[in-house]
């Protein structure tokens, strides 16, 4: 463990404890020359070069042609290639793949990317089904509320528009209604989540038209898009409304879930 008080040290760790210490190798040391310089500042003799030899005309003269033919040379491949760069290890003559995006989500949401069918859910051991009973494009927020101000209030928020769908249980005890509104941006989905309950709006009557004894419903924002889910339940039998309860909680829950991936 270092020393804090200490500055750190550099390269790839601290040497271990006991290990033997590595020197970097020392320079050659030489019998100064004739022509010696005695740089003691620097600690070390350094020999004066001799006069490098002229070269001559005919030598510069086969460098130069030299240099030449691998510029030319460089310029062939880059033609017959077509002035492609290429990775190290690539064919020539084949270009390299090109990545195509996949398509994205249409803008706008419609009842049928939801509400495509039957709800069949499995996650694991959890299992849940509905038949669908139809669903619906709802072209603004205007009746979304049971109440006028609850309506004007989503607008207010920035409600644009909202699609519904409307489910049954495989007993036929239970009705499964629901609402995704639109807004402009994830705040204001959140605020209309923490402001309206589940009970203040309102449905089509193909998801409520049931005699209802029992009823329940959910809230939830993900994104710009809010999930309001109610259940109307034609019975108060304590397994019947146990199932409900269940189906409920995953129906609203899947369908929340989507809008991770949108």
């Amino acid at each position: 463990m270092t020393d804090p008080a200490q500055p750190p040290q550099s390269g790839l760790g601290s040497r271990p404890e006991h290990a033997p210490e590595i020197l970097p190798p020392q320079p050659p040391t030489y019998a100064p020359g004739p022509d010696a310089v005695d740089r003691a500042w620097l600690g070390v003799h350094v020999e004066q070069e001799s006069p490098r030899p002229q070269r001559g005309p005919i030598v510069l003269l086969a460098v130069f042609g030299t240099v030449i033919l691998a510029v030319v040379a460089i310029l062939g491949l880059f033609l017959v290639n077509g002035g492609n760069p290429r990775e190290p290890g690539d064919p020539l003559g084949e270009d390299p793949p090109v990545a195509v995006p996949a398509p994205p989500f249409e803008e706008r949401l419609h009842a049928d990317e939801i509400y495509a069918g039957d709800w069949d859910f499995r996650l694991g051991e959890a299992t849940g089904f509905a038949e669908k009973v139809e669903s619906w494009d709802h072209g603004d927020c205007g009746s979304a509320a049971l109440f006028s101000g609850d309506a004007d209030e989503l607008i207010e928020l920035g409600c644009q528009y909202r699609i519904e769908g409307a489910y049954r249980s495989k007993d036929g005890h239970t009705l499964l209604a629901e609402q995704v509104l639109v807004f402009g941006d994830a705040a204001a989905a959140e605020d209309a989540a923490y402001r309206l309950d589940w009970t203040s709006y309102a449905f089509q009557p193909e998801g409520t038209s049931v005699d209802a004894k029992m009823s329940g419903g959910s809230v939830d924002a993900n994104k710009e898009y809010l999930i309001v889910t109610s259940a109307a339940i034609d019975s108060d039998d304590e397994t019947i409304v146990s199932d409900a309860e269940e189906l409920l909680h995953y129906f609203h829950a899947d369908h929340v879930a989507v809008f991770h991936w949108r």
